[in-house]
């Protein structure tokens, strides 16, 4: 995702700064899990990811260097409104609301979404 949800990265690294544990970009502390790697997930997975199986897709965007290195996740609708924009632009990026959540609850939310079970 080359901005988050029609932020820029700059209004990102604002977002970041209250939850910076050692002067990375790439780690917040997480209420849940402490330090951990930040990651990026729609607003959809954050609000149901772990209720309803709505899709998972992780991606990563190489042509944006300030998030090359973050792991991303969308559901099955954000993969629609991006198949649908041909890339992550003002339009799929608004629709997905990219939130920030740390690693550790972001391989719960994929690892439920990807479960097979009754």
């Amino acid at each position: 995702m080359a901005a988050v949800a029609g932020r820029s990265t700059e209004s990102l690294d604002v977002a970041l700064e209250s939850n910076v544990t050692d002067g990375s970009k790439q780690t917040i502390e997480c209420e849940d899990h402490g330090a951990s790697r930040a990651t990026l997930i729609c607003c959809h997975l954050r609000l149901r990811g772990r209720t309803e199986r709505i899709g998972f897709f992780e991606g990563e965007d190489s042509e944006d260097p300030e998030l090359t290195d973050w792991r991303c996740g969308w559901c099955s609708a954000c993969d629609v409104v991006l198949a649908e924009e041909g890339e992550w632009n003002d339009r799929s990026e608004a629709f997905a609301d990219a939130a920030i959540v740390c690693e550790q609850c972001f391989e719960q939310i994929a690892a439920f979404q990807k479960w097979r079970g009754r």
